[in-house]
């Protein structure tokens, strides 16, 4: 699980990161807090759904679908950081 939670903040720094290039004039902190305020239901929604796939060593299938997510997202916050 604390993998899972590392992954989860990860995939939000990557967010608050490529959002700072827009924001340059303002502090990391209040950037990370415009972005959130700016994107909150969609965090939240996007931490839910990574929740909610079982993250057990004994079922593979639900493994893949966490790694899958994972990819998913990180090319997603790439896309959205080279626009």
């Amino acid at each position: 699980m604390r993998l899972r939670t590392f992954l989860c903040f990860f995939l939000l720094g990557l967010c608050v990161v490529s959002s700072l290039s827009a924001q340059s004039h303002l502090s990391a902190a209040s950037a990370a807090r415009a972005y959130t305020a700016a994107h909150g239901s969609e965090l939240t929604a996007g931490f839910e759904t990574f929740l909610a796939i079982p993250n057990v060593a004994a079922d593979p299938a639900g493994l893949e679908r966490n790694a899958a997510l994972l990819v998913s997202e990180l090319k997603s916050a790439a896309r959205r950081r080279n626009c």
